[in-house]
């Protein structure tokens, strides 16, 4: 193993902020017993890479051995230009830019694949992975947990159409195959993902000092990871009855992290330290952009003394508290502890009054009980997560306040979507959208620990009708009702590519989740979620983020058909329009196979004749067999375009793509049936070969 130091100097910004601080490099060889070290006194900021314009940033799937708090152990993680990552280095995207970025798993390849591309609700292929980018709102084509990215050099190319109005935030991203999503979160592939605004979007002056590019030196971001060995918890506690990273490992055919440790073996690290020295200034409001990559537990981080500091909550899963959104008419609301759940991040303003030193632990705050329950086994401790250090500012350093504006512009996609105080006597159907109150119950399935209302995860190679939970229209408003309790600490909800609306907020005081804020993780536990479909269709996956319940099948799919369309599962849409003379709503329904359905309801003003009606679907039906023929015209020249050499068909995303332009970029899209094929070393345009076994579903 070679170890190369680079030391970083000090600024005038950064004055006893970063003394010394030294990143290790490493390239594993042989038989080497070396570990690639993260120990530090003072705080490491993960490396940041911009994911923008044309640049093609690639992550690389190594193993590497590490060393963190005494445990010495052997993992899967980011490589990034031949050196190794934990967590993974930060990606910068901003919106309005596409982002092209490229995984290349260099695993070893040692174990059996071919089944991998096909789900199995039970632990399998280690090796094998994939990329979500979890809180960004794109299309769920690009952002597709259904590749497969195969070990001895598969490799997948993502293409992210990052919106123009996507709102700046902080999200996450990480391994997400079916089957080793737990083992490979935990072992470290994940790392912090920041969307930049656009040039266009514009913050008030007080939040604008705390993100502004000018004070980036002085930002925070902690990726706060579960580093557990050792004792599981005991299995009287059932479905949450959660494992350690080696008890999953060994759950594999092969022990492959070969960890060594004491009596430390179970606490969080802070950007892969554990117990890190974070400096900031007296009086000034630094912005602490935290991060929970956890696949099990929840968090409660707290300073230490709790009248030493000020911690101002901003955001909660990369979106703004907006006071215009809030039930309660406030904004940012100051914290006594930031909860963190499975997956969750929290933006907070943290001032300080007085220099000195204080502690920053994880501890179960007894306010928090009704509603993470006062013996939940999930609720972690630990006594000392890191050392806070506040320091005198330099004379001519300007102190920033705690941000008062509270509201922060949100972009149509996260249009007020709250119950207000009249819908409140309306239940179950709402005039704003005529829609009753559908449910999802996360627990056990139907052949597995794991369900979605009591069906296991059927996978993306299932007929389409056995694929969904629900099934919706673009760019319209859903309801859901997340079945639990309070203070039982329930499963943990999320969906992918929209985030949704709270509606109802805790009995805590808003210290887990409030009414009116956005996030697309939270604890189901009987209160109401909505969201609106955003412009983009497809496959949006739901599941439980604790991943090993994910791993065994608590995951399911909602089908968001286009504004048109009416084949498949969609067609059901079309069946359920009901003509109702009041005014009132369309029948809804939930069920295993046909899921939601429903549209907006019709008033009476909109009736129309019969006849009429009828005239127009001949009509319809005319234009539409009329198109097909075109339809039919033009893939056979597409076909014979192809057999020239013009185009040439891609297996691993079921597409034509233009051999004149670099793989990945530019491609016919075909909307056809889900294909199964197991494609085995097929190649590209260009003679590039992306990965073996590759497998996509209609994400």
């Amino acid at each position: 193993m070679r170890f190369t130091c680079h030391c970083y100097g000090r600024s005038i910004l950064r004055i006893l902020l970063t003394a010394l601080i030294c990143h290790a490099e490493a390239d594993i060889a042989g038989s080497s017993t070396k570990a690639l070290s993260f120990e530090a006194q003072y705080l490491r900021s993960p490396d940041v890479i911009a994911c923008q314009g044309n640049k093609v940033v690639e992550l690389t799937i190594k193993k590497a051995r590490l060393s963190i708090g005494g445990v010495n152990f052997t993992s899967r993680v980011y490589h990034y230009n031949d050196r190794a990552y934990f967590p993974g280095p930060t990606i910068v995207l901003k919106a309005g830019e596409p982002c092209d970025l490229r995984l290349v798993n260099s695993l070893p390849a040692t174990s059996h694949t071919d089944h991998c591309p096909y789900h199995e609700n039970a632990y399998h292929c280690p090796d094998t992975s994939n990329l979500h980018t979890h809180g960004l709102h794109v299309s769920p084509l690009q952002d597709n947990i259904a590749t497969t990215v195969n070990a001895g050099d598969g490799r997948h190319q993502y293409h992210y159409d990052v919106p123009e109005d996507h709102l700046m935030g902080t999200h996450w991203y990480h391994a997400h195959k079916h089957g080793s999503t737990a083992l490979q979160v935990s072992g470290g592939l994940h790392g912090a993902l920041i969307v930049e605004p656009s040039d266009s979007y514009k913050l008030s002056s007080d939040l604008n000092t705390l993100y502004a590019q000018n004070a980036r030196d002085l930002v925070k971001v902690m990726v706060l990871s579960h580093i557990w060995f050792g004792a599981s918890d005991p299995e009287s506690l059932g479905l949450y009855a959660l494992q350690s990273y080696d008890a999953i490992s060994r759950e594999f055919p092969h022990q492959s992290i070969n960890p060594n440790y004491s009596s430390v073996a179970d606490f969080y690290a802070v950007n892969g330290q554990y117990r890190p020295v974070v400096t900031q200034y007296a009086r000034d409001a630094t912005l602490w952009r935290m991060i929970h990559p956890s696949r099990a537990r929840v968090i409660e981080v707290s300073i230490y003394p709790r009248a030493a500091c000020t911690v101002r909550l901003l955001a909660r899963d990369g979106i703004f508290h907006s006071k215009s959104s809030m039930d309660d008419g406030r904004g940012y609301i100051d914290l006594d502890s930031i909860v963190l759940g499975q997956g969750s991040r929290a933006d907070v303003a943290v001032l300080c009054r007085t220099t000195g030193s204080y502690i920053v632990n994880i501890t179960r705050r007894t306010e928090n009980d009704a509603c993470l329950g006062p013996g939940a086994s999930n609720r972690f401790e630990q006594a000392h997560l890191f050392t806070l250090r506040v320091v005198a500012a330099p004379k001519r350093f300007k102190v920033r306040p705690l941000p008062s504006s509270y509201d922060a512009p949100l972009p149509s996609y996260l249009t007020n979507l709250r119950v207000t105080a009249a819908e409140k006597t309306a239940v179950p159907i709402s005039p704003r959208d005529g829609r009753p109150v559908p449910s999802i119950k996360l627990g056990r399935g139907d052949t597995a620990e794991g369900g979605v209302n009591g069906l296991s995860f059927r996978g993306f190679e299932a007929p389409e009708k056995d694929r969904y939970v629900g099934v919706m229209r673009v760019d319209e408003v859903y309801r859901v009702n997340l079945i639990g309790k309070p203070g039982k600490n329930g499963h943990p909800y999320h969906h992918h590519v929209n985030p949704f609306q709270v509606q109802a907020a805790d009995v805590c005081n808003g210290q887990t989740h409030r009414a009116g804020e956005w996030r697309d993780v939270v604890f189901a536990s009987g209160q109401e979620i909505r969201w609106v479909n955003n412009r983009f269709n497809g496959d949006v996956i739901v599941h439980c983020h604790i991943l090993e319940h994910e791993d065994r099948g608590m995951m399911s799919a909602y089908k968001v058909c286009a504004a048109n369309e009416t084949n498949g599962v969609c067609s059901q849409l079309a069946r359920a329009k009901t003509h109702n003379q009041k005014g009132g709503a369309a029948t809804i329904t939930l069920n295993p196979t046909s899921g939601i359905t429903g549209n907006k309801a019709f008033s009476s003003s909109e009736a129309v004749p019969r006849a009429l009606i009828k005239w127009a679907c001949q009509i319809l039906t005319s234009l539409t067999l009329f198109a097909l023929v075109l339809l039919l015209v033009y893939g056979t020249l597409v076909l014979s375009g192809a057999e020239k050499g013009t185009f040439k068909w891609d297996p691993c995303s079921d597409q034509f793509r233009d051999s004149t332009v670099a793989t990945g970029k530019s491609y016919l899209q075909e909307d056809g049936p889900l294909r199964m094929a197991d494609y085995a070393s097929r190649t590209f345009s260009h003679g590039t070969v992306i990965h073996q076994n590759c497998h996509y579903g209609s994400f």
